[in-house]
């Protein structure tokens, strides 16, 4: 699991003190460094290899972009690849968790990975 290094933690007693763009700003590091914790664990996966060719703000911008909604739509279209492996979906699962996403499933999980998939290797 990410381990994230807690020296924010007690930097500020009030929270109204900070402004709401420092709050943005550090919630992006936050899941910038998650994503790139996990991507480094998704490089050792030989489907993954070529993750390294894609930056963790275009893999973010998958995983954000990839909701029920694009999974509704995608159903529309057959969309049905199991392309994980359940060692890759626990990856993923343990990824959105600490994302605090809570619209996940092993089909969404799917479909980020096709997509990184598509952009890595097309």
């Amino acid at each position: 699991m990410f381990n994230e290094n807690d020296d924010y933690s007690d930097e500020y007693d009030e929270y109204d003190d900070i402004p709401e763009s420092l709050i943005q700003e550090r919630l992006f590091e936050k899941q910038m460094n998650i994503i790139f914790f996990y991507k480094e664990l998704l490089m050792k996966e030989s489907e993954f290899i070529g993750i390294k060719n894609i930056s963790t703000f275009k893999i973010l911008d998958i995983i954000q972009n990839t909701t029920t909604y694009s999974l509704n739509v995608l159903n529309d279209r057959l969309f049905n690849k199991n392309i994980l492996t359940c060692d890759q979906i626990e990856i993923f699962k343990n990824m959105y968790s600490e994302l605090n996403i809570e619209d996940s499933s092993d089909k969404i999980f799917n479909i980020v990975a096709d997509n990184i998939c598509n952009r890595v290797y097309i």
